[in-house]
């Protein structure tokens, strides 16, 4: 097992985290094989409780062979999830969830974001930006407003909690 790019289970990000995001190096690209269709990952249980929410994002348990494979490259509990956008997030703060791990499969279009802001209800400074690139690990903290930008098909990521 391996204490991934410096994180720690009690302190989130590593030592010199000095943003919202950094690109992790230390987590193995997925094979293609152990990932999902957009089609097969929405025959999946949605365990994001907002039915509001459906048309625009979604969370989905990974089959157990993805999850095995991610489990090997922790030494603590996690959570490990497929997640689907189809519109705009609004800005928000990830509910019990100070920081994450995501992988992108599909980016969702042409210079889609992942941003940060000074407030959720009267954001005027954006903090800072990420354009994410495919099939790459991402460290990311989501206790912080943030959202997605506007984009043009459906973005498919797998997202790693840490089980607390």
């Amino acid at each position: 097992m391996v204490n991934v790019g410096g994180v720690k289970k009690e302190n989130g990000g590593s030592a010199n985290m000095k943003s919202y995001f950094e690109k992790n190096n230390t987590l193995p690209i997925i094979p293609k094989s152990l990932l999902s269709s957009l089609e097969e990952i929405e025959k999946l249980k949605n365990c994001f409780p907002d039915k509001n929410f459906n048309h625009t994002y979604a969370s989905y348990d990974v089959p157990n062979e993805l999850n095995k494979f991610l489990l090997n490259f922790f030494d603590y509990s996690i959570i490990v999830r497929y997640q689907v956008i189809k519109k705009k997030l609004p800005i928000h703060i990830d509910v019990n969830t100070k920081s994450k791990f995501n992988y992108l499969i599909k980016s969702g279009g042409n210079q889609v974001k992942t941003r940060w802001w000074d407030d959720v209800k009267n954001p005027t400074t954006k903090l800072q930006e990420c354009e994410m690139k495919e099939l790459e690990w991402y460290y990311l903290k989501v206790d912080v407003p943030h959202d997605i930008s506007e984009i043009e098909s459906p973005r498919i990521s797998i997202t790693i909690k840490i089980n607390t």
